[in-house]
């Protein structure tokens, strides 16, 4: 179920990135059928405390910025199916 979302980065290959409910993101193709769906409420890996934004680089690394838990967490697609956490960044 789609619900009013705070963002929404069309990127390459024609994905579409939203915020979804309950701190997930979703990724779906521009026809809207769904791709892939990760994340969750929490401070772990590929957990969210609140989705604030989105960023995809030219390598397809998938970038959240993660409000309540004070960090950048990225992600690198597999294939077949979700995003690879990647990394964690926080600031100092």
């Amino acid at each position: 179920m789609l619900r009013l979302v705070r963002f929404i980065p069309v990127v390459l290959r024609g994905r579409i990135y939203l915020d979804g409910p309950l701190d997930t993101v979703q990724v779906f193709q521009r026809d809207g059928h769904l791709v892939s769906r990760f994340g969750y409420t929490g401070s772990g890996y590929g957990q969210f405390g609140m989705l604030s934004g989105i960023w995809i680089d030219s390598s397809d690394r998938i970038y959240i910025a993660d409000t309540r838990n004070n960090r950048v967490q990225s992600f690198q697609w597999r294939l077949p199916g979700t995003p690879l956490k990647v990394n964690d960044a926080r600031p100092s």
